[in-house]
């Protein structure tokens, strides 16, 4: 409260509007929990537009990130949009950077790349150093945890050249513990430790409790990984104890120690000890937010459960952990990580063409400054011939004349000057199409490149292994977990063949050179057959299926195919995340002479604002899970939308969480073009 104290204080010397209102807001922020967000957003709603508002948005995120991660999200966002009004680079990039923190709690680890990358393109407009350090920090954070230690240490190390340059000791911590943790895993630990003993120095000096308890549990790592059990349990023991000490580590920090605890004291062979911190951790774990802290619980359950003897047990859990872990580390997202640094190699190339531009209008304001100063040198000459023509109107005709060739000389030596600044000019403007060109190419190319891996490297394997989970059960009687095996690894081949498939789909929809064949169709008909074909999955979840259609309703003239596909992908999203005995209603009418609306409504567990926003997008995991353990690809909805924009119409939904979701998808009756 005494922080705030000094808020209060410095908001009354500056006479604010609205600073009674921002000053309570500012006071509950020290003691924010879930039971006063509302009374806060009711509070933001009167904060001036200013950078101190900004701030506190900021605050208020950061420490929400422990109790609410989705309030914390929704505060940095706030800020966000007041620095845009207020149109400050590095605000916008304080407030970015944050939400890439938050996506990085989540695991969510390619959006928080991307806020960061967008968070270092502000900071380099505002020309802000300690940002571009902040920036390079947190996405060596992200390749850390995504396993990828040469990206890793390269963003380490270039936070570490600025942050040495210009004197930044508050990222001198989380610096050096990033790239212990790297060295940990190149194996040289008394580099590593030397750097987390540094760290202790630099605790001493402060109090933050957090990073206090984050650096004994990586000392306890080290330990760990040279299979030093006991020393290891220690040091995972002091960084628990700080984390709980700690107001905001009690759930990440302390998570994290406590997991380790579990499974240095398994090794030991101290399971009933082991057993006590492990029923500790679940709801520190689940309370976290954290996916990845969720799959390593799975993990020392596993070894535990595992040195207990209840091998089942064991099973089932490191089952989980590995889907969790899959999840995590998946080749979609490391494709799209690889993406975004290559797209950050391309913004340091446009900072190279912005230099050239810059250096271009320095020659520029050179030019016009000599000539000015050429006109000045004429201006003084026409005085002195006007003060010689009162003394010999033959000095005046000599000074004339030479006026008049140093004149004739100037011009031609500036145009002269131009001529060399335009080529100057043209070359610089070459130099920077050409590098855009290279950036469209480089990016054509991955696409192309990975669509390729995809087609001829996996879609073979796929198939085989498929062929072999059908092969294995004509081979006699299994027993049930032989049984289980064959069936899990059919699911696996088969999913894999439906993210094939949707892959080259996408590829194919969105190639300029694909073209639709436009026939007649009938839609009642046509949601007819889709009816009898979803027969099957609505007798297994025991759905009604309605169907409804206008009896005015005309043919329309489309590619039957293309429609195919967006009613199916929308039906089969429908039943799969449909509880069962629901209901799904399906209505098309004509809305006008020239478009019909077609309308399918389920009654499953609806879109969050959050999902709704990104769900069109291409590889999206959504919050939302199948009801029937069915698989989902993440690519439906983005071949659903590329199709209907291939048919010139409109695809938009509405959703309740709890009560459903509606789809709406409006076509022309005949295209653009005739037939």
């Amino acid at each position: 409260m005494h922080i705030w104290c000094l808020v209060v204080r410095k908001v009354q010397r500056s006479h604010l509007k609205g600073s009674l209102t921002f000053v309570w807001a500012c006071c509950m922020a020290a003691t924010m929990s879930a039971s006063n967000i509302d009374s806060l957003r009711q509070a933001a709603k009167a904060l001036p537009n200013d950078t101190t508002s900004v701030i506190t948005f900021l605050k208020w995120s950061q420490t929400m990130r422990g109790e609410n991660i989705e309030v914390a999200e929704e505060f940095a966002l706030d800020g966000f949009r007041m620095a845009q009004s207020l149109d400050s680079d590095k605000f916008m990039g304080e407030t970015k950077c944050s939400v890439g923190v938050i996506y990085s709690i989540r695991n969510d680890y390619d959006a928080a790349l991307k806020n960061y990358l967008e968070a270092e393109k502000h900071f380099r407009a505002a020309e802000f150093e300690a940002g571009i350090a902040k920036c390079h920090l947190n996405m060596g954070a992200v390749y850390l945890a995504r396993y990828n230690y040469d990206i890793a240490k390269k963003h380490l190390l270039e936070a570490k050249e600025i942050a040495d340059r210009l004197g930044l000791e508050k990222y001198k911590i989380n610096i050096n513990t990033n790239l212990a943790i790297v060295l940990t895993e190149e194996k040289h630990f008394e580099e590593a430790l030397a750097l987390h003993l540094a760290n202790l120095v630099i605790h001493k000096q402060g109090d933050n409790l957090s990073q206090l308890s984050n650096t004994y549990t990586n000392i306890g790592y080290i330990y760990e990984v040279q299979d030093r059990h006991g020393e290891a349990y220690e040091y995972f023991k002091l960084g628990y104890d700080k984390a709980m000490e700690a107001p905001d580590g009690k759930y990440y920090e302390g998570g994290y120690a406590l997991q380790n605890m579990v499974t240095a004291l398994t090794k030991m062979g101290r399971l009933r000890e082991a057993q006590v911190d492990l029923e500790k951790l679940w709801p520190i774990a689940r309370q976290s937010g954290s996916t990845l802290l969720i799959a390593d619980t799975y993990r020392a359950s596993s070894e535990l459960y595992k040195g207990l003897g209840n091998y089942k047990h064991a099973l089932e859990d490191f089952e989980r952990y590995r889907v969790i872990k899959d999840s995590l580390v998946n080749e979609d997202q490391n494709a799209k990580m690889a993406t975004m640094q290559k797209e950050y190699d391309i913004l340091k190339r446009d900072a190279t063409i912005a230099r050239i531009e810059q250096e271009s209008a320095i020659i520029k304001a050179a030019q016009i400054r000599q000539q000015k100063d050429n006109n000045r040198q004429f201006l003084f000459l026409i005085v002195l011939a006007l003060l010689g023509a009162a003394l010999l109107i033959a000095v005046v005709i000599m000074v004339f004349v030479a006026i008049s060739r140093k004149r004739a000389l100037g011009r031609l030596r500036g145009n002269q000057k131009l001529i060399e600044d335009q080529n100057r000019e043209i070359e610089l403007q070459n130099l920077a199409l050409k590098l855009q060109n290279e950036r469209l190419e480089d990016l054509n190319r991955e696409k192309d490149g990975l669509v390729g891996i995809v087609a001829h490297d996996l879609k073979s394997p796929m198939n085989k292994a498929l062929a072999l989970s059908e092969l294995l059960k004509l081979q006699g009687e299994l027993n049930e977990d032989q049984q289980r095996s064959v069936e899990m690894m059919g699911k696996v081949a088969s999913a894999g063949n439906d993210l094939i498939r949707d892959l080259l789909d996408l590829n194919a929809i969105e190639h300029p050179d694909a073209d639709l064949r436009p026939e007649h169709v009938d839609v009642a008909l046509l949601l007819h057959e889709l009816e009898m074909g979803f027969e099957g999955e609505a007798q297994r979840k025991s759905i009604t299926m309605n169907v409804v259609v206008a009896r005015d309703l005309p043919t329309v003239v489309c590619d039957r195919k293309a429609l195919v596909r967006v009613l199916d992908n929308i039906l089969s999203n429908a039943f799969k995340f449909s509880p069962k005995q629901r209901s799904i209603q399906v209505q098309v009418s004509g809305e006008d002479k020239d478009t019909i609306r077609l309308q399918i409504t389920d009654e499953g567990p609806g879109i969050s604002v959050a999902d709704q926003e990104k769900m069109f997008k291409k590889f999206q995991r959504l919050s939302a899970r199948p009801t029937g353990g069915e698989n989902s690809t993440g690519l439906g909805l983005a071949i659903t939308q590329a199709l209907v924009q291939k048919l010139d119409g409109e695809i938009w939904l509405e959703s309740t969480l709890g009560k459903g979701t509606t789809f709406f998808v409006r076509i022309p009756i005949a295209p653009p073009m005739p037939l």
